[in-house]
């Protein structure tokens, strides 16, 4: 009875919020180290189709909750609190909603966070936005890929960005007075051991556990799965990475909880592994994923950069030609899950074969599209909708093929290679460079891990 009037949209919001606290860290995992797991327990199924159908309510509850229509934001005072009424009837951004909805998120994550045994960690007991040292180990301790709580929060972000005007900055979803001083490290702990254990899984360090790891990793980054988690899992991770006290902060943190402090090292070369930590090979390539993880966070701007939807929809169609050719129905089913409009808006097949005439042309037998040598030079191998290794090799590959025939049309604008490209919101705060910060940390980077 409470909920009703204009605190309906408020209470909703709420109750899928508490409902999706109750699947974090669902089906924990932990590696088998002795002798290989005697059962595969699939629960992680149930918890993935539970999360999947969870997050999917989002996107269409988006639209009611944080849009804002020209006639009732109007032209200039932005409804209640709005960023003001877009032109032709489209809508945007309630920015006084956002900053609720966001609001709310933020007071479960909070929650749940301090329920977990980080109030230390999420009110600044330390003073010291590094706060290395939590003896959590994923190779050691029980994982889940399961964070829904998360990226609902992350989902409400990106939707308030895509209903953004272009002249608005994304700064204005902030209000860092309104959660605790490290509110941004401790989110970041879930996400970054989470990624931590997607990058052993692939160099087999979890392999005594039989196929349930793999299967988990392979739909963590399934393209038809990825837009509800590994994505957004990134998104939040740029976010949470850019209102750090020291951006620089991430560096040393990825090291540990990737479990590679031997290896940066620089006093003394890597001692030997035990007989169960993962094997030298395994830490380089845990190392590359790393690397490859940070690479993205400071230069894809899949869904930061102020895109129109077309621009955006060029940009997904771009990147998913860049791994392989593909046929039509392919790419219709690829973009119906890509979040190119806000709250779930479908973009037209007219509209998608208006932007494949101009960067692709069609070949082979079942009129494959291939990209055309013009659009080469706009894929970045390191955007967020290229996700796995294998993909990015296979774009890697293409792109310096296509180098090679046309190396004209790659000298104003170099992709994958040469200068990295800025995020542009990713300003973190106090005026730092992240940027600048990375290259100072790298070179502290020896001192620092423990």
């Amino acid at each position: 009875k409470s909920c009703t009037g204009g605190d309906a949209p408020r209470c909703a919001l709420a109750l899928m919020l508490a409902t999706l606290r109750l699947l974090q860290c669902a089906s924990l995992a932990q590696r088998f180290r002795k002798s290989h797991i005697s059962y595969e327990d699939a629960t992680w199924k149930r918890a993935f189709v539970a999360e999947t159908a969870l997050l999917s309510l989002l996107r269409p509850a988006s639209a009611v909750l944080l849009a804002c229509s020209p006639d009732a934001c109007g032209s200039g005072g932005g409804g209640s609190g709005g960023s003001g009424g877009g032109s032709g009837g489209v809508p945007t951004l309630d920015v006084k909603a956002s900053r609720a909805a966001l609001r709310l998120a933020e007071e479960e994550l909070c929650s749940w966070m301090e329920a977990r045994g980080m109030r230390d960690m999420l009110h600044g007991g330390r003073g010291d936005a590094w706060y290395l040292g939590t003896n959590f180990r994923v190779s050691a301790h029980p994982c889940s890929y399961h964070l829904p709580l998360h990226r609902g929060y992350a989902r409400l972000l990106l939707e308030s960005m895509l209903l953004l005007p272009p002249d608005v900055h994304a700064t204005t979803l902030l209000d860092q007075a309104a959660v605790p001083k490290g509110f941004s490290r401790a989110v970041l702990e879930h996400l970054i051991r989470v990624a931590a254990l997607s990058a052993q899984v692939g160099a087999g360090v979890w392999v005594r556990n039989g196929n349930a790891m793999p299967s988990q990793d392979f739909n963590y980054s399934l393209e038809r799965f990825a837009h509800d988690g590994r994505d957004l899992d990134v998104l939040l991770m740029q976010f949470n990475t850019a209102t750090l006290p020291d951006p620089a902060a991430l560096v040393p943190l990825l090291i540990e909880r990737f479990e590679l402090c031997e290896l940066f090292r620089d006093d003394a070369s890597p001692r030997e592994p035990g007989p169960r930590d993962p094997t030298l090979p395994q830490q380089m390539q845990v190392a590359e994923e790393m690397l490859r993880l940070l690479i993205t966070l400071l230069t894809a701007n899949d869904f930061t950069a102020p895109y129109t939807v077309a621009e955006r929809t060029r940009h997904f169609l771009v990147h998913c030609l860049a791994t392989q050719a593909r046929t039509h129905s392919q790419l219709l089913d690829w973009v119906r899950h890509a979040p190119l409009a806000p709250g779930a808006e479908p973009v037209t097949p007219r509209d998608i074969d208006e932007i494949l005439h101009t960067i692709a042309q069609r070949s082979g037998a079942q009129g494959e599209y291939e990209l055309c040598p013009e659009a080469w030079p706009e894929v970045d191998i390191h955007a967020i909708c290229i996700r796995t290794r294998k993909e990015q090799q296979a774009a890697e590959e293409r792109l310096h093929a296509q180098y090679k025939k046309t190396p004209d049309l790659f000298t104003a604008r170099r992709a994958g290679w040469g200068p990295a490209r800025t995020v542009p919101w990713l300003q973190p705060s106090g005026g730092v460079q992240m940027r600048r910060c990375f290259a100072k940390a790298m070179k502290a980077v020896g001192s620092s891990a423990p």
